[in-house]
């Protein structure tokens, strides 16, 4: 059931992401980015202050010390079942493999966008370019 509903909020998130999220800037991205033809480079400076840059440390810092809650967490007996150790292992999987994401800078339409998913990590290219790519192969297939 949970991998039900994260894998329904995974696919939800996927069709409303925008890949082409440097192509529509915000006022408060216009706020940080002092040369805006430089979004797509790594090495670009930021506008914040000192204040700001510390308030970012901390709160950094805080994270890493929130407490990871153990005491409360048991499994009830019956998660020995063979179908419970399934379920626990596809949980398992889902949370490490399909949830993974990464960031890419796409060499064929320039924008920077979010890989998310098994059948997407392995793209050199963003999402719309991979489809873009495939229903041109599978329409030079069918020609």
């Amino acid at each position: 059931m949970m991998h039900t509903k994260l894998k329904s909020f995974h696919d939800l998130l996927l069709s409303t992401v925008d890949n082409l999220s440097t192509e529509r800037l915000s006022d408060e991205i216009l706020n940080v980015i002092q040369d805006v033809k430089q979004i797509d480079t790594v090495n670009r400076k930021f506008k914040w202050s000192k204040a700001d840059e510390n308030r970012l440390n901390k709160l950094n810092t805080d994270c890493k010390l929130l407490p990871i809650r153990t005491s409360g967490i048991r499994l009830p007996v019956r998660i020995l079942s063979k179908a419970s150790l399934i379920k626990k292992k596809q949980m398992e999987f889902c949370m490490e493999k399909q949830l993974d994401a990464k960031v890419i800078h796409c060499s064929q339409c320039k924008s920077t966008g979010v890989l998310v998913g098994l059948n997407q990590m392995k793209s050199d290219v963003c999402v719309d370019c991979k489809y873009t790519n495939e229903m041109k192969t599978s329409s030079k297939k069918k020609n």
